[in-house]
């Protein structure tokens, strides 16, 4: 696995405070994409992930 700390700091969504999100499907949507950069199949590029937005 690469470097966590480099690949968090890339991150985008870590900009925002998911706390303070008004919709809770924005928060967990945000969670998800998280978890699929992290976890994810390399494979597929850093948000291989489906969603109907």
């Amino acid at each position: 696995m690469e470097n966590l700390t480099d690949s968090l700091a890339t991150w985008p969504a870590l900009a925002c405070d998911l706390r303070k999100t008004i919709d809770q499907r924005v928060r967990d949507h945000e969670i998800r994409l998280l978890l699929s950069y992290i976890l994810g199949d390399q494979g597929k590029g850093p948000l291989g992930v489906d969603c109907s937005a």
